[in-house]
């Protein structure tokens, strides 16, 4: 699975809110969004280049198996959808590789469910960084 946009991660991680928040302030820390002139990329007119560079650290896909119809994950893992620039429509690709035995299969069981209000966001001000469960 990888995210569709150039500023957007999809990772796999514990579902806690204590961690949520780590991530929030350590990528903040290492790429913060202030002041916009400090990056090249936003001589282009945008103002994302701590987005790109968010985006590069949280990588871009995982990898999954699937057996027996399930993701095989450890006990707390789940998929994660990073949007750092905050503009763009959650959009991810979904492709497997390998022979299907169901012939019922699905692909919508094994994306991350739709946003909710566990939503969270770099700035209270402007979400800079959402992270979709």
């Amino acid at each position: 699975m990888n995210a569709m946009h150039i500023t957007a991660s999809v990772f796999i991680n514990d579902d806690e809110s204590g961690l949520h928040q780590d991530y929030e302030k350590w990528l903040e820390e290492l790429a913060p969004h202030e002041p916009v002139s400090r990056y090249l990329h936003n001589r282009t007119g945008e103002d994302n280049g701590d987005a790109h560079l968010k985006r590069q650290i949280m990588g871009r896909e995982v990898v999954v198996a699937i057996t027996n119809g399930k993701l095989d994950f450890g006990p707390w893992e789940q998929i994660f959808y990073g949007e750092f620039d905050g503009r763009r429509r959650k959009r991810a690709l979904v492709k497997i590789i390998g022979k299907l035995r169901e012939r019922n299969f699905s692909v919508e069981k094994f994306l991350p469910r739709a946003p909710s209000s566990k939503d969270f966001h770099m700035a209270a001000s402007e979400p800079r960084c959402r992270l979709l469960l």
